[in-house]
């Protein structure tokens, strides 16, 4: 079930609605909406201290729950060291999410939790050893951060003209990620167009297949 957010005009005829003592089914019919979402309403944006629903009341409690959950764009020194704590505990970002919500703090995202967990790491921090999901099921958030991180890389196009495929022994190499974390790596000299294919258990990038077989 979908949840409408509800406007300010709807606010108003829930308000006046209840005055005349309709029942919230009539009330979810003449606003539009599933009768849920008024109970959801009424629930949450009564007065504190006398549990009506009024139209000035909902509206102003409406307003500060969207600004205390509103999620800031960009991490802050302050939420990193509270968001940090909570790792080294073993939580994962889902739940620093959740938790940050309950206590009404500001909070990024747990994609973005995972980027800076990311940045950490290349920066010789620690934090990656307290995730609670071994952090490399996590990559996949972190494929675009990972990339802009390779400043070296050269495109195929900026091949050397001597690697134009005439002589023997230049060859092209390309990792393959499947499902499962598995992955394998191909290599085809470009003079013959002879290919291997080799299947990777641990290693993961090239590097890692040629220093095993050195």
């Amino acid at each position: 079930m979908k949840f409408h957010q509800l406007t300010s005009e709807q606010r108003y005829t829930i308000s006046v609605l209840l005055q005349k003592e309709m029942s919230k089914k009539a009330i979810a019919e003449a606003i539009g909406v599933h009768r849920s979402t008024v109970y959801r309403e009424i629930e949450r944006n009564s007065s504190e201290y006398t549990g009506k629903y009024t139209y000035t009341v909902s509206v102003r409690r409406a307003r500060r729950r969207k600004r205390r959950y509103q999620r800031p764009r960009k991490m802050t020194p302050e939420m990193w060291r509270n968001i940090s704590k909570y790792l080294r505990m073993g939580w994962s970002a889902q739940q620093i999410c959740g938790r940050m919500k309950t206590l009404g703090r500001m909070c990024v995202s747990h994609a973005t939790i995972y980027k800076y967990i990311w940045r950490d790491r290349n920066a010789g921090g620690d934090i990656y050893r307290y995730c609670r999901f071994q952090f490399k099921y996590r990559n996949h958030w972190l494929k675009r951060d990972q990339k802009s991180l390779s400043g070296n890389r050269k495109s195929i196009d900026e091949r050397p003209a001597c690697a134009d495929g005439k002589r023997f022994g230049d060859r092209e190499m390309d990792l393959i990620i499947g499902p499962g974390n598995s992955s394998a790596l191909t290599m085809v000299e470009r003079s013959t167009n002879l290919g291997i294919i080799r299947k990777l258990a641990k290693y993961k990038t090239a590097r890692g297949f040629q220093g095993r077989n050195r």
